[in-house]
């Protein structure tokens, strides 16, 4: 009895679009916040993957992209017709607070709030703050988050005997009270569709270090931080160690990320545009 059904995530997506359809649904909307196959994963996994993805574009209306990336991909390989497929951006309420700390203290935080598992690629960027934290000692790390791969991340830092100068806090509620905290928000992830994490440090005004995998890369550019990529961990680290020298560039950076997570991945604009297209004639 729903005149629109808007289904998120790869299995519910699929089988929610199916069942929508079969149920006469009027309108059928699924967003997707990055694919499920990826570039790390074996082929006949991808191409299962995709056929899935294909399979269920059939079933809706609309499929909403949150990045421009994926969505070009889909058209070109054929996953979605060009008429189905629109770009919505992730959206983030904006938080206006001063970065003019980083110029004030001889240490410089660098934080991450994430999930601790394979996307996000934590193993390769504790071992990094370790090297780094053995490089220099005005650079210290906050990790904040949970998962799977926490308990591991614990005991490489206990055992590099860095507990005072990489913090893992674990789960927290509130990613606000932490990312202000922060002087430099860092997300070297392998994989993301468009990273909420990210936005709310930029909403906040924080310079970004970030892998350069789609997603990422219309969130970043050279104007708000850095972009490294995803197989070259010693530019990560070169990137990093060298923050401290450059603490009016980082300042400014921090304005930019602010100035464009109000304009352009702005919450009324990402409202406004979900509203157009439920309203949108089939």
């Amino acid at each position: 009895k729903f005149d629109i059904v808007h289904t998120h995530s790869s299995k519910t997506g699929f089988l929610g679009r199916i069942a929508a359809k079969l149920a006469g649904t009027k309108k059928i909307v699924h967003t997707v916040h990055g694919f499920p196959f990826h570039q790390f994963q074996p082929k006949i996994v991808q191409k299962v993957y995709q056929t899935a993805e294909k399979i269920a574009g059939l079933f809706c209306d609309n499929l909403v992209f949150v990045n421009n990336t994926d969505r070009d991909f889909a058209i070109r390989t054929g996953l979605i017709s060009k008429s189905k497929a629109v770009t919505i951006y992730n959206g983030i309420d904006s938080h206006n607070v001063s970065r003019q700390n980083i110029l004030q203290s001889d240490i410089i935080t660098v934080g991450c709030v994430c999930r601790f598992w394979e996307q996000k690629n934590v193993i390769d960027t504790i071992k990094t703050a370790i090297k780094v934290c053995s490089e220099t000692d005005i650079i210290n790390f906050v990790f904040v988050g949970d998962g799977e791969h926490l308990s591991l991340c614990e005991e490489m830092v206990k055992e590099a005997v860095l507990e005072d100068r990489i913090k893992l806090p674990g789960w927290q509620s509130d990613a606000y009270l932490w990312l202000k905290k922060f002087d430099v928000f860092l997300l070297y992830s392998r994989w993301e569709g468009l990273p909420i994490s990210i936005l709310e440090a930029m909403s906040i005004g924080l310079p970004i270090v970030a892998s350069d995998i789609n997603g990422n890369n219309e969130l970043v550019t050279k104007e708000n931080g850095f972009l490294v990529s995803i197989y070259n961990i010693d530019k990560l680290f070169e990137v990093l160690t060298n923050l401290p020298n450059q603490k009016e560039r980082l300042t400014e950076m921090g304005k930019k990320s602010l100035e464009i997570a109000q304009g352009k991945f702005g919450l009324d604009r990402f409202i406004k545009s979900y509203l157009e297209l439920y309203e949108e004639e089939i």
